[in-house]
């Protein structure tokens, strides 16, 4: 349990617009029958942007903390009885950025990541697939598209731009119609995949 979530080694939601969203998405899931598991003995304080982990139980498919991306602390937790009412409910929703399985078992591990999609996936661990920077990170579908991280990164934000020169000698038209000449049938062989 944290003690004190105002903490200075505790981080900050990113704005006070963002900490009103996630307060409210925790009101309304609260007020619609989930219940809220706080990280820290201190309620979620109203100003300071400053959070402690929150899980939320007994969740609805129709509840913003279901529906929304959230970034924030907090963290809604879909119950299940079998492993495969947790697979069928994973692909019967939008691919997720995230999927975290809490699992030692080889091959429940081996067939929930070969049955299901999205983004990332850790396996008993949340969060820190993200803060290997070196890592691909990113969402397919809804939750996004691409990756960034390390290389990734690069690739993603950057745009390639293709430049194509010709010298003074122009062979172009070596290439052109008719065509079953056997200059042209050698650069095929070599140059056309």
């Amino acid at each position: 349990m944290y003690k004190n979530q105002s903490s200075k080694d505790y981080t900050s939601v990113i704005s006070d617009r963002h900490f009103d969203r996630l307060k409210s998405m925790l009101k309304e899931a609260e007020a619609a029958g989930a219940k809220i598991h706080s990280a820290s003995d201190e309620p979620v304080p109203t100003t300071g942007r400053k959070m402690a982990t929150q899980l939320v139980t007994d969740v609805t498919d129709d509840m913003e903390v279901m529906k929304s991306e959230i970034f924030g602390p907090i963290l809604p937790i879909v119950g299940y009885k079998d492993i495969s009412d947790a697979v069928h409910y994973v692909k019967s929703h939008d691919r997720p950025l995230s999927l975290y399985l809490m699992s030692f078992d080889d091959k429940t591990q081996d067939s929930v990541l070969k049955q299901t999609h999205s983004g990332g996936a850790s396996i008993n661990e949340t969060i820190f697939q993200f803060a290997i920077d070196s890592a691909p990170f990113g969402g397919i579908g809804p939750s996004g598209m691409g990756n960034y991280h390390g290389k990734e990164g690069f690739i993603t934000f950057s745009h390639a731009k293709t430049i194509l020169k010709r010298g003074r000698i122009n062979t172009t038209p070596l290439l052109s119609p008719p065509y079953g000449n056997w200059l042209q049938n050698l650069v095929l062989k070599i140059f056309i995949r």
